[in-house]
């Protein structure tokens, strides 16, 4: 059973194991809810922009008031909103590399090398497979477009050219590899 399905079922409705899982997420509801900046705010009795100062160790701040908020931000569990954050910035930090398999040697030990690159430059690496299909391969990279990718790593599902003329309208970098 979906965790989506298990929102709108009656006691009755549930296996054992399902109503574990029900009881579980109810009763730690209040740990799964993301903790903003706002909230932050509120707890520490202090302005956005002095929340995002303390938090990225820019601006003019006092250090006592740094430390309370970087302390209660810690024992809130406060994690970015990097989707907000990739929309402030227009920039995900994020690369896709959109393969057709990991079959063999040289594209695990290719993604090895992007990941230990990409993570030392602060990127994300995206891994994705096409399994050779150019139409998948096409919905897989509007996909990362909307994620506000910072460029693509593309192995090729077919080796002609007028099959790519769609990717003219993404304004990312765009890297074909392989044959």
């Amino acid at each position: 059973m979906q965790l989506n399905e298990l929102v709108n079922l009656h006691f009755d409705d549930l296996n054992e194991s399902d109503l574990y899982i029900w009881n579980y997420i109810n009763n730690h509801r209040e740990v799964c809810t993301k903790i903003t900046i706002e909230d932050l705010g509120k707890k520490c009795n202090v302005s956005r922009t002095t929340i995002t100062r303390a938090l990225h160790g820019t601006g003019r701040i006092n250090e006592e008031t740094k430390q309370r908020i970087l302390t209660t931000a810690k024992e809130l569990g406060y994690e970015p909103d990097l989707m907000a954050r990739s929309l402030a910035q227009g920039a995900s930090k994020t690369v896709g590399a959109v393969l057709c398999d990991l079959q063999g040697t040289y594209f695990p030990s290719m993604i090895e090398a992007m990941e230990h690159v990409g993570r030392e430059k602060g990127y994300l690496l995206n891994i994705t497979l096409h399994d050779n299909n150019r139409k998948q391969e096409e919905n897989i990279i509007r996909q990362l477009a909307g994620y506000r990718i910072d460029g693509v790593i593309l192995n090729a599902a077919s080796q002609e050219i007028q099959d790519y003329e769609y990717l003219k309208k993404y304004h990312f970098p765009i890297v074909v590899i392989g044959g």
